[in-house]
Protein backbone atom coordinates (compact mmCIF):
# COMPACT_ATOMS: atom_id res chain seq x y z
CA UNK A 1 0.00 0.00 0.00
CA UNK A 2 0.81 3.39 -0.54
CA UNK A 3 2.10 5.79 2.21
CA UNK A 4 -0.92 7.68 3.57
CA UNK A 5 -1.96 11.12 2.09
CA UNK A 6 -4.28 13.88 2.63
CA UNK A 7 -4.99 15.34 -0.63
CA UNK A 8 -8.72 17.29 0.89
CA UNK A 9 -7.42 19.28 3.76
CA UNK A 10 -5.84 22.73 4.12
CA UNK A 11 -4.25 24.14 7.12
CA UNK A 12 -3.38 21.98 10.07
CA UNK A 13 -2.63 18.35 10.32
CA UNK A 14 -5.59 16.53 11.65
CA UNK A 15 -4.80 13.05 13.76
CA UNK A 16 -7.55 11.38 14.65
CA UNK A 17 -11.35 10.13 14.20
CA UNK A 18 -14.17 11.55 12.07
CA UNK A 19 -17.21 10.43 13.32
CA UNK A 20 -20.33 9.60 11.16
CA UNK A 21 -22.44 8.56 14.15
CA UNK A 22 -25.22 10.77 14.78
CA UNK A 23 -25.59 11.76 11.32
CA UNK A 24 -29.14 13.03 10.24
CA UNK A 25 -28.89 11.99 7.63
CA UNK A 26 -28.60 7.76 8.56
CA UNK A 27 -30.72 6.60 11.48
CA UNK A 28 -28.94 5.59 14.22
CA UNK A 29 -30.11 2.33 16.31
CA UNK A 30 -33.59 2.20 17.10
CA UNK A 31 -33.86 2.98 20.81
CA UNK A 32 -31.33 2.55 24.04
CA UNK A 33 -30.92 -0.03 26.26
CA UNK A 34 -30.23 2.73 28.49
CA UNK A 35 -33.24 4.59 28.25
CA UNK A 36 -30.90 7.54 26.69
CA UNK A 37 -32.17 10.27 24.46
CA UNK A 38 -29.84 10.26 20.72
CA UNK A 39 -28.74 13.04 21.87
CA UNK A 40 -27.30 11.74 25.17
CA UNK A 41 -26.07 8.80 23.04
CA UNK A 42 -23.97 10.93 20.06
CA UNK A 43 -22.49 12.66 23.73
CA UNK A 44 -21.13 9.98 25.23
CA UNK A 45 -19.67 8.35 21.81
CA UNK A 46 -17.85 11.72 21.80
CA UNK A 47 -16.44 11.47 25.32
CA UNK A 48 -15.55 8.07 24.81
CA UNK A 49 -13.93 8.64 21.07
CA UNK A 50 -12.11 11.46 23.28
CA UNK A 51 -10.47 8.91 25.95
CA UNK A 52 -8.42 7.09 23.11
CA UNK A 53 -8.60 9.28 20.14
CA UNK A 54 -6.24 12.33 19.69
CA UNK A 55 -9.39 14.32 17.70
CA UNK A 56 -12.53 13.91 16.37
CA UNK A 57 -14.00 15.78 13.31
CA UNK A 58 -17.40 16.18 12.90
CA UNK A 59 -18.92 17.16 9.74
CA UNK A 60 -20.34 20.19 9.92
CA UNK A 61 -23.61 19.27 7.99
CA UNK A 62 -24.31 16.83 10.68
CA UNK A 63 -24.45 19.81 13.32
CA UNK A 64 -26.21 22.30 11.21
CA UNK A 65 -29.35 19.80 10.22
CA UNK A 66 -29.21 17.74 13.29
CA UNK A 67 -31.13 18.25 15.94
CA UNK A 68 -29.40 15.86 18.31
CA UNK A 69 -25.77 16.62 17.02
CA UNK A 70 -26.38 20.04 17.82
CA UNK A 71 -27.75 19.27 20.75
CA UNK A 72 -24.47 17.00 21.91
CA UNK A 73 -22.35 19.76 20.88
CA UNK A 74 -24.06 22.47 22.79
CA UNK A 75 -22.95 19.87 25.91
CA UNK A 76 -19.39 19.39 24.33
CA UNK A 77 -18.71 23.40 24.37
CA UNK A 78 -15.59 22.76 26.60
CA UNK A 79 -14.85 20.32 24.34
CA UNK A 80 -15.15 22.36 21.00
CA UNK A 81 -13.34 25.18 22.80
CA UNK A 82 -10.35 23.01 23.82
CA UNK A 83 -9.70 21.77 20.25
CA UNK A 84 -10.61 18.41 20.70
CA UNK A 85 -14.22 17.96 18.15
CA UNK A 86 -13.39 19.66 14.75
CA UNK A 87 -15.81 20.51 12.61
CA UNK A 88 -14.81 20.43 9.06
CA UNK A 89 -14.96 23.62 6.99
CA UNK A 90 -15.16 24.24 3.50
CA UNK A 91 -12.05 26.28 2.42
CA UNK A 92 -14.18 28.69 0.08
CA UNK A 93 -16.50 29.40 3.34
CA UNK A 94 -14.09 31.49 5.81
CA UNK A 95 -17.02 31.18 8.01
CA UNK A 96 -19.62 28.83 9.59
CA UNK A 97 -22.31 31.12 9.35
CA UNK A 98 -21.23 32.05 5.42
CA UNK A 99 -21.75 27.87 4.71
CA UNK A 100 -25.34 27.96 6.27
CA UNK A 101 -26.06 31.32 4.60
CA UNK A 102 -24.76 30.31 1.00
CA UNK A 103 -27.10 27.19 1.60
CA UNK A 104 -29.99 28.54 2.58
CA UNK A 105 -30.36 26.94 5.70
CA UNK A 106 -32.83 27.40 8.11
CA UNK A 107 -32.97 29.94 10.76
CA UNK A 108 -32.19 27.21 13.76
CA UNK A 109 -29.39 26.42 11.39
CA UNK A 110 -27.63 29.76 11.14
CA UNK A 111 -27.84 30.03 15.04
CA UNK A 112 -25.97 26.62 15.21
CA UNK A 113 -23.26 27.98 12.55
CA UNK A 114 -22.64 31.02 14.92
CA UNK A 115 -22.62 28.91 17.84
CA UNK A 116 -19.69 26.97 15.94
CA UNK A 117 -17.89 30.01 14.82
CA UNK A 118 -18.11 31.20 18.31
CA UNK A 119 -16.70 28.20 20.25
CA UNK A 120 -14.68 26.34 17.76
CA UNK A 121 -10.90 26.78 18.36
CA UNK A 122 -10.34 24.76 14.95
CA UNK A 123 -11.32 23.48 12.48
CA UNK A 124 -10.91 20.84 9.58
CA UNK A 125 -10.50 22.70 5.98
CA UNK A 126 -11.07 20.95 3.49
CA UNK A 127 -11.70 21.27 -0.46
CA UNK A 128 -14.81 19.93 -1.76
CA UNK A 129 -15.03 20.70 -5.35
CA UNK A 130 -12.92 17.27 -6.62
CA UNK A 131 -14.39 15.04 -3.77
CA UNK A 132 -17.66 16.04 -4.83
CA UNK A 133 -17.24 15.17 -8.31
CA UNK A 134 -15.39 11.93 -7.80
CA UNK A 135 -18.63 10.83 -5.29
CA UNK A 136 -21.34 12.25 -8.34
CA UNK A 137 -19.23 9.46 -10.67
CA UNK A 138 -19.44 7.18 -8.36
CA UNK A 139 -23.02 7.26 -8.22
CA UNK A 140 -23.76 7.02 -11.79
CA UNK A 141 -21.73 3.99 -12.20
CA UNK A 142 -23.86 2.53 -9.18
CA UNK A 143 -27.03 3.33 -11.21
CA UNK A 144 -25.47 2.17 -14.29
CA UNK A 145 -26.71 -1.64 -15.62
CA UNK A 146 -25.00 -3.73 -13.30
CA UNK A 147 -24.21 -0.94 -10.69
CA UNK A 148 -23.54 -1.78 -7.00
CA UNK A 149 -26.79 0.34 -5.82
CA UNK A 150 -28.71 -2.13 -8.27
CA UNK A 151 -27.54 -4.97 -6.73
CA UNK A 152 -28.75 -4.30 -3.29
CA UNK A 153 -32.24 -4.00 -4.52
CA UNK A 154 -34.71 -6.71 -5.13
CA UNK A 155 -35.45 -6.35 -8.89
CA UNK A 156 -32.75 -3.61 -9.77
CA UNK A 157 -30.70 -5.62 -11.94
CA UNK A 158 -33.74 -7.33 -14.18
CA UNK A 159 -36.89 -7.04 -12.76
CA UNK A 160 -39.32 -4.90 -11.84
CA UNK A 161 -37.53 -1.86 -11.03
CA UNK A 162 -34.98 -1.92 -13.97
CA UNK A 163 -36.19 0.32 -16.42
CA UNK A 164 -36.51 2.67 -13.74
CA UNK A 165 -33.45 2.58 -12.65
CA UNK A 166 -32.43 3.17 -16.38
CA UNK A 167 -34.59 6.03 -16.56
CA UNK A 168 -33.16 7.40 -12.99
CA UNK A 169 -29.57 6.46 -14.30
CA UNK A 170 -30.05 8.67 -17.50
CA UNK A 171 -30.99 11.47 -15.36
CA UNK A 172 -28.57 11.49 -12.68
CA UNK A 173 -25.31 11.18 -14.96
CA UNK A 174 -26.76 15.08 -16.74
CA UNK A 175 -26.59 16.23 -12.92
CA UNK A 176 -24.03 18.35 -11.86
CA UNK A 177 -24.50 18.55 -8.48
CA UNK A 178 -22.47 15.66 -5.73
CA UNK A 179 -24.58 15.08 -3.06
CA UNK A 180 -26.79 12.60 -1.43
CA UNK A 181 -29.77 14.92 -1.56
CA UNK A 182 -29.36 14.86 -5.16
CA UNK A 183 -28.50 11.16 -5.80
CA UNK A 184 -32.05 10.15 -3.42
CA UNK A 185 -34.00 12.94 -5.69
CA UNK A 186 -33.34 11.40 -8.66
CA UNK A 187 -34.47 7.84 -7.86
CA UNK A 188 -37.29 8.47 -5.44
CA UNK A 189 -38.79 10.42 -8.45
CA UNK A 190 -38.99 7.11 -10.73
CA UNK A 191 -38.96 4.65 -7.73
CA UNK A 192 -40.75 6.43 -4.61
CA UNK A 193 -40.54 2.91 -2.64
CA UNK A 194 -36.82 2.85 -2.99
CA UNK A 195 -36.37 6.45 -1.35
CA UNK A 196 -35.03 4.97 1.74
CA UNK A 197 -32.45 2.56 -0.10
CA UNK A 198 -31.34 5.70 -1.78
CA UNK A 199 -30.72 7.56 0.91
CA UNK A 200 -28.88 4.79 2.39
CA UNK A 201 -26.76 4.29 0.01
CA UNK A 202 -25.67 7.51 -0.93
CA UNK A 203 -24.70 8.33 2.88
CA UNK A 204 -22.74 5.01 3.19
CA UNK A 205 -20.66 5.50 -0.46
CA UNK A 206 -20.62 9.38 1.33
CA UNK A 207 -18.90 7.78 4.10
CA UNK A 208 -16.13 5.86 2.36
CA UNK A 209 -15.91 8.25 -0.94
CA UNK A 210 -12.42 10.02 0.54
CA UNK A 211 -10.86 6.71 1.64
CA UNK A 212 -11.42 4.35 -1.59
CA UNK A 213 -11.06 7.34 -4.28
CA UNK A 214 -7.82 7.73 -2.42
CA UNK A 215 -8.49 11.65 -1.22
CA UNK A 216 -7.32 10.84 2.26
CA UNK A 217 -6.02 7.26 3.36
CA UNK A 218 -4.14 9.21 6.34
CA UNK A 219 -6.89 9.47 8.62
CA UNK A 220 -9.20 6.96 10.21
CA UNK A 221 -12.81 7.14 9.64
CA UNK A 222 -16.05 5.52 10.94
CA UNK A 223 -18.28 3.84 8.58
CA UNK A 224 -21.86 2.74 10.64
CA UNK A 225 -21.93 -1.33 10.59
CA UNK A 226 -25.11 -1.00 8.92
CA UNK A 227 -23.87 0.92 6.19
CA UNK A 228 -20.88 -1.08 5.99
CA UNK A 229 -23.25 -4.16 5.24
CA UNK A 230 -25.21 -2.11 2.68
CA UNK A 231 -21.60 -1.77 0.81
CA UNK A 232 -20.69 -5.37 1.28
CA UNK A 233 -24.66 -6.86 0.18
CA UNK A 234 -23.86 -3.89 -3.49
CA UNK A 235 -19.97 -5.51 -3.99
CA UNK A 236 -18.76 -1.92 -3.20
CA UNK A 237 -16.53 -2.61 -0.39
CA UNK A 238 -13.34 -4.33 0.45
CA UNK A 239 -11.31 -4.10 3.17
CA UNK A 240 -9.94 -1.22 2.64
CA UNK A 241 -7.79 0.88 5.83
CA UNK A 242 -8.36 3.24 7.48
CA UNK A 243 -12.00 2.74 7.30
CA UNK A 244 -13.86 1.64 10.79
CA UNK A 245 -16.86 -0.60 11.23
CA UNK A 246 -16.77 -0.74 15.41
CA UNK A 247 -14.05 0.70 17.58
CA UNK A 248 -13.92 -2.26 21.11
CA UNK A 249 -12.58 0.44 23.22
CA UNK A 250 -15.06 3.03 21.98
CA UNK A 251 -17.77 0.78 22.13
CA UNK A 252 -16.58 -0.15 25.37
CA UNK A 253 -16.38 2.82 27.23
CA UNK A 254 -19.83 4.08 25.87
CA UNK A 255 -21.72 1.00 27.29
CA UNK A 256 -19.86 1.40 30.33
CA UNK A 257 -20.63 4.98 30.61
CA UNK A 258 -24.14 4.53 29.64
CA UNK A 259 -25.17 2.21 32.23
CA UNK A 260 -24.15 4.69 34.93
CA UNK A 261 -26.37 7.59 33.61
CA UNK A 262 -29.64 8.35 34.98
CA UNK A 263 -31.67 9.07 32.17
CA UNK A 264 -32.44 12.80 31.30
CA UNK A 265 -29.51 13.90 32.99
CA UNK A 266 -27.05 15.11 30.95
CA UNK A 267 -28.74 18.86 30.35
CA UNK A 268 -27.07 19.54 33.87
CA UNK A 269 -24.60 16.91 34.44
CA UNK A 270 -22.57 17.33 30.97
CA UNK A 271 -19.97 19.72 32.15
CA UNK A 272 -18.68 17.35 34.49
CA UNK A 273 -18.29 14.29 31.90
CA UNK A 274 -16.58 16.86 29.64
CA UNK A 275 -13.81 17.63 32.84
CA UNK A 276 -13.50 14.50 33.76
CA UNK A 277 -12.90 13.28 30.24
CA UNK A 278 -10.09 16.30 29.94
CA UNK A 279 -8.90 14.52 33.47
CA UNK A 280 -8.41 11.68 32.13
CA UNK A 281 -6.28 12.48 29.42
CA UNK A 282 -4.19 14.11 31.08
CA UNK A 283 -3.17 11.42 33.94
CA UNK A 284 -3.10 9.05 30.93
CA UNK A 285 -1.88 10.01 27.50
CA UNK A 286 -0.64 6.56 26.49
CA UNK A 287 -4.15 5.40 26.10
CA UNK A 288 -4.37 7.57 23.05
CA UNK A 289 -1.09 6.71 22.29
CA UNK A 290 -1.95 3.25 22.09
CA UNK A 291 -4.64 4.34 19.44
CA UNK A 292 -3.13 6.21 17.22
CA UNK A 293 -0.56 3.22 16.38
CA UNK A 294 -3.25 0.84 15.86
CA UNK A 295 -4.61 3.33 12.94
CA UNK A 296 -1.01 4.32 11.84
CA UNK A 297 -0.26 0.48 11.22
CA UNK A 298 -3.29 -0.12 9.66
CA UNK A 299 -3.28 3.09 7.67
CA UNK A 300 0.54 1.90 6.47
CA UNK A 301 -0.79 -1.94 5.70
CA UNK A 302 1.53 -3.09 8.49
CA UNK A 303 -0.83 -6.24 8.52
CA UNK A 304 -3.37 -8.00 7.37
CA UNK A 305 -6.00 -7.28 9.69
CA UNK A 306 -8.48 -4.63 9.87
CA UNK A 307 -8.06 -1.63 12.28
CA UNK A 308 -11.54 -3.22 14.37
CA UNK A 309 -9.52 -6.60 14.67
CA UNK A 310 -6.61 -4.68 16.10
CA UNK A 311 -8.63 -2.71 18.25
CA UNK A 312 -10.50 -5.95 19.46
CA UNK A 313 -7.34 -7.77 20.18
CA UNK A 314 -5.65 -5.08 21.67
CA UNK A 315 -8.70 -4.56 24.23
CA UNK A 316 -9.03 -8.40 25.24
CA UNK A 317 -4.90 -8.58 25.71
CA UNK A 318 -5.41 -5.38 28.21
CA UNK A 319 -8.45 -6.43 29.72
CA UNK A 320 -6.73 -10.01 30.71
CA UNK A 321 -5.51 -8.58 33.80
CA UNK A 322 -6.86 -5.93 36.07
CA UNK A 323 -4.81 -3.93 38.87
CA UNK A 324 -6.47 -3.55 42.27
CA UNK A 325 -9.15 -0.75 42.34
CA UNK A 326 -8.30 2.54 43.94
CA UNK A 327 -4.49 1.35 44.14
CA UNK A 328 -3.61 3.65 41.03
CA UNK A 329 -4.85 6.72 41.67
CA UNK A 330 -4.35 6.88 45.37
CA UNK A 331 -0.54 5.63 45.39
CA UNK A 332 0.80 9.46 45.85
CA UNK A 333 -0.83 10.01 49.06
CA UNK A 334 0.96 6.88 50.29
CA UNK A 335 4.64 7.73 48.50
CA UNK A 336 3.89 11.16 50.89
CA UNK A 337 2.99 9.37 53.72
CA UNK A 338 6.15 7.15 53.47
CA UNK A 339 8.63 10.56 53.67
CA UNK A 340 10.59 10.13 57.00
CA UNK A 341 12.94 12.98 57.58
CA UNK A 342 15.98 13.90 54.99
CA UNK A 343 18.26 10.89 53.23
CA UNK A 344 18.63 9.47 49.70
CA UNK A 345 17.13 12.14 47.22
CA UNK A 346 14.30 10.02 44.64
CA UNK A 347 13.39 12.51 41.52
CA UNK A 348 10.19 10.53 40.84
CA UNK A 349 10.03 12.36 37.55
CA UNK A 350 7.26 13.55 34.96
CA UNK A 351 4.79 10.67 35.65
CA UNK A 352 1.16 11.80 35.31
CA UNK A 353 -0.30 9.51 38.12
CA UNK A 354 1.65 10.73 40.53
CA UNK A 355 1.70 14.78 39.75
CA UNK A 356 4.79 14.76 37.85
CA UNK A 357 8.08 16.02 38.36
CA UNK A 358 8.18 16.15 42.71
CA UNK A 359 10.86 15.19 44.33
CA UNK A 360 10.71 12.44 47.28
CA UNK A 361 13.41 12.08 50.36
CA UNK A 362 13.38 8.72 51.47
CA UNK A 363 14.55 8.34 55.31
CA UNK A 364 16.50 5.41 56.41
CA UNK A 365 15.77 2.49 58.50
CA UNK A 366 11.89 1.51 59.23
CA UNK A 367 10.80 4.83 57.35
CA UNK A 368 13.06 3.82 53.89
CA UNK A 369 12.03 0.22 53.53
CA UNK A 370 8.49 1.28 53.57
CA UNK A 371 9.39 4.13 51.31
CA UNK A 372 11.52 1.46 49.70
CA UNK A 373 7.62 -1.01 49.20
CA UNK A 374 6.01 2.21 47.62
CA UNK A 375 8.87 2.87 44.61
CA UNK A 376 8.35 -0.91 43.72
CA UNK A 377 4.69 -0.31 43.91
CA UNK A 378 4.90 3.02 41.99
CA UNK A 379 7.65 0.85 39.29
CA UNK A 380 4.17 -1.48 38.97
CA UNK A 381 1.93 1.29 38.32
CA UNK A 382 3.83 2.64 35.79
CA UNK A 383 4.31 -0.56 33.90
CA UNK A 384 0.22 -1.05 34.62
CA UNK A 385 -0.28 2.17 32.86
CA UNK A 386 2.27 1.33 29.90
CA UNK A 387 0.56 -2.06 29.10
CA UNK A 388 -3.02 -1.30 29.94
CA UNK A 389 -3.70 2.39 29.45
CA UNK A 390 -7.41 1.86 27.60
CA UNK A 391 -8.25 -0.70 30.69
CA UNK A 392 -7.01 2.09 32.86
CA UNK A 393 -9.10 4.94 31.40
CA UNK A 394 -12.12 2.93 31.42
CA UNK A 395 -11.91 2.77 34.60
CA UNK A 396 -10.93 6.19 35.86
CA UNK A 397 -13.53 7.85 33.67
CA UNK A 398 -16.10 5.74 35.14
CA UNK A 399 -14.75 6.92 38.64
CA UNK A 400 -14.48 10.46 38.22
CA UNK A 401 -17.80 10.58 36.47
CA UNK A 402 -19.61 8.55 39.42
CA UNK A 403 -17.63 11.11 41.63
CA UNK A 404 -15.79 8.52 43.45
Amino acid sequence: MEAPVDKITEGQDFEGVVMNYGDPAYELAAGSAFGLTKAEEIFVRLIAYLVFAETVCIPVRYVLEGDDMAQAMEWATLLLNEGLILPSQRVDTPTFEDYARSRALPAASRQRAEFLDRNASRVRKFRYKDLSEAYRQILVNDLGPGGCFRRTVNGGLRGRYTQALSNAHAEYADQSEGTPDAFTTVVSRYVPDLRRRARQWAMARYYTTPVLQGYDTANTRELPLSAAKLLIRGRALVATPPLLQDVPPVEAASARLKASIPAGSMSVEHKRYCEALLKVRQELPEARHVFSDICRADQLGDTGDAASDLFRRELARQLRSRPAKGRLFTLISSLLGSVVGGGVGLAAGGDVVIGGGIGIGIGVGIGAGIASNEIQNWLKVRNERRQRPWALAMDRIDALTMNE
